[in-house]
């Protein structure tokens, strides 16, 4: 398989992705003026649907993080005594402090890993 990555790797780089997502600084200051908009009543009918649609993609996006940020913490308790999972061990505690910043409850039993 050289010069290809893995099915398992793929996947993996695809949850590490969606476990590292975060808005755009640019639409994390448009929610934020609208949101501050609203607060003050202020926000016309477009403002408001757009609002909603940001708030929208925002739970979407915080659930899509959690959810990766669990499987990768369920395939990477993998305890194993060499680098690779030295590695995962480090990733590990990364995803675990978001998944405590994300207030996700995170089972500790262990799992293998199949990478």
């Amino acid at each position: 398989m050289s010069g290809s990555m893995s099915s398992a790797t793929i996947a993996l780089h695809k949850l590490c992705d969606a476990a590292a997502y975060g808005f755009p600084l640019d639409v994390q200051e448009r929610l934020a003026l609208l949101q501050t908009k609203n607060n003050e009543g202020a926000l016309t009918e477009a403002e408001a649907a757009e609002l909603q649609a940001l708030v929208n993609e925002y739970n979407v996006r915080t659930l899509e993080k959690a959810q990766a940020l669990l499987e990768l913490r369920r395939c990477g308790a993998d305890t194993g005594d060499n680098s690779r999972s030295r590695t995962r061990m480090s990733l590990l505690s990364g995803v675990n402090a978001s998944l405590h910043a994300l207030g996700v409850a995170v089972n500790t039993a262990t799992h293998r890993s199949p990478w």
